[in-house]
């Protein structure tokens, strides 16, 4: 629950709690969506078309909550993402340094 929402009988935070999420463990569930009838696709009733559930509960969460926990996964990615270009970069700068210095050595 995000602060300022009011307390609906739930504990208020100071932010979105981030929750496990998991691929959707009906086994013909695809991405969300399911083989119905005649070759037409239905969204999954486990997960409700999202392709996802809590991990601890095994149930759908609800859309609101799907895109919060979905947010703060791309964010977390991103930011690892990031953390490795910094990396990269810091290796590449001493790769770099390690030639130019090999050269003048030569």
């Amino acid at each position: 629950m995000i602060q300022g929402e009011g307390n609906r009988g739930r504990k208020e935070s100071h932010g979105i709690e981030k929750r496990e999420l998991v691929k959707c463990p009906y086994q013909d569930c695809d991405k969300g969506l399911v083989e119905a009838m005649f070759g037409s696709r239905a969204e999954c009733h486990q997960c409700d078309g999202f392709g996802f559930v809590d991990k601890e509960t095994g149930e759908a969460l609800p859309e609101r909550e799907i895109i919060r926990q979905l947010v703060i996964r791309l964010a977390h990615q991103r930011m690892e993402a990031k953390k490795k270009i910094c990396e990269l970069q810091r290796s590449n700068q001493y790769l770099q340094q390690r030639l130019m210095d090999w050269e003048r050595g030569r």
